[in-house]
């Protein structure tokens, strides 16, 4: 079983795939084969929002992924001034999913709807 050193990664052998491509090319493991990878951050601090090129395509950016099934919150701040650069916010749940079965509504309100 591999961990990685902040214990964030946690592969078990029958997921190496190993056995499966021995099976599969009836050839053995190179003698000093290695597997490796690398840590990509994919985050920013500050959202920016794409240009938009085609006006008639849709421009979507991960905001999250592969977070427990559990519950989380999603702040968005407004940086200068007060309008928020996000049109909506789609949500993907997993099958068999905890999370309650009606979402609020997830789109900004603006400073005239507050006090609804």
């Amino acid at each position: 079983m591999f961990v990685s050193n902040s214990g964030r990664i946690v592969i078990e052998p029958r997921n190496w795939w190993l056995k499966n491509s021995y099976e599969y090319s009836k050839k053995p493991t190179p003698k000093g084969f290695e597997i490796s990878w690398q840590v990509r951050p994919m985050f920013v601090d500050s959202y920016v929002p794409p240009q938009i090129a085609d006006s008639s395509r849709e421009y979507s950016t991960t905001l999250a992924q592969n977070l427990s099934n559990s519950k989380h919150t999603l702040e968005i701040v407004p940086e200068t001034d007060g309008k928020v650069p996000i049109e909506a916010i789609r949500v993907y749940r997993p099958p068999f999913s905890n999370l309650p079965s009606k979402v609020e509504s997830l789109k900004p309100q603006s400073s005239a709807d507050e006090g609804k």
